[in-house]
């Protein structure tokens, strides 16, 4: 009997990880310790036999500025955008590879920032956004 439960109980996980996809939301405080992790299961639209779209645009608020960052894979083209960016006497965008190098540095100074990451290869980087001496910090998938 326990085995059967210990089987549909894998089969269960299993097919969610197939049929949804997880979207993550955290939130930091002043220290930049994680303060808050709120995960999202959202329905696979290949599953659901839709045609896939581009994904929504993650969302975080620094600095009491709302924060969105698109498409998140990309395959070279990165957008972010920061509502009332010129009100940011002080900020920053990092984005680093994998192994801690730095790739681009840009100066927060309007609304919608866009980068090329087009002469870099696919794989995991890193977007450390700074703002009057707080930060989030983002991993980026280049495909």
């Amino acid at each position: 009997m326990k085995k059967h439960l210990l089987i549909t109980f894998a089969l269960l996980c299993c097919s969610s990880v197939f049929l949804y996809g997880q979207k993550a939301s955290y939130r930091y405080d002043a220290a930049g310790n994680r303060t808050e992790r709120v995960i999202v299961l959202t329905k696979s639209a290949r599953i659901a036999g839709e045609t896939p779209s581009q994904p929504e645009p993650v969302e975080d608020i620094l600095q009491k500025h709302k924060i969105k960052i698109y498409p998140n894979p990309t395959q070279g083209a990165l957008s972010v955008s920061i509502q009332g960016a010129h009100d940011i006497p002080n900020g920053n965008i990092l984005i680093t590879n994998a192994g801690g190098n730095l790739i681009v540095q840009k100066k927060i100074n309007s609304t919608l920032i866009r980068f090329n990451l087009d002469s870099h290869p696919p794989g995991l980087y890193l977007m450390k956004i700074s703002i009057d001496g707080e930060f989030t910090s983002w991993k980026i998938i280049r495909e």
